[in-house]
């Protein structure tokens, strides 16, 4: 009984020059032989698509992210501005004409390496 096999497809310049077509190596083949596989074209289109797709999505969330630590760093100095006037309130004493004053400063002082001293405001009501 006969055999039969599949031969791929001659190309038309080597059929006119009388080349044998050589069967393509598997990944298997090259590494037994050695052999680097056969680079196809710029393979570096794709990743220039991804990376053109993800950048900005990444850049948004890395302004996000500072924009929350500039948030958070806002909130913990006017915390430790309200400790401070609390702090400068409860250790002076309440029939001193300046105490008011003495808690406005003290706040500001806090508040300067945030914002103008001069923007912040304290209300407070005395004690009785």
């Amino acid at each position: 009984m006969m055999e039969l096999r599949s031969v791929p497809p001659i190309h038309p310049r080597k059929a006119q020059t009388g080349e044998v077509p050589r069967r393509p190596r598997t990944c298997g083949q090259l590494a037994e032989s050695g052999q680097a596989p056969p680079k196809r074209g710029r393979p570096g289109g794709q990743a220039v698509v991804e990376f053109a797709i993800v950048l900005p999505i990444l850049l948004l969330m890395m302004a996000g992210l500072v924009n929350l630590g500039l948030l958070i760093n806002a909130q913990i100095t006017l915390t430790q501005a309200v400790w401070e006037g609390a702090r400068a309130g409860a250790t002076l004493d309440p029939s001193l004409s300046h105490a008011d004053e003495r808690i406005r400063c003290a706040v500001q002082e806090a508040v300067a390496p945030l914002l103008d001293p001069r923007q912040v405001g304290v209300e407070g009501d005395r004690a009785r």
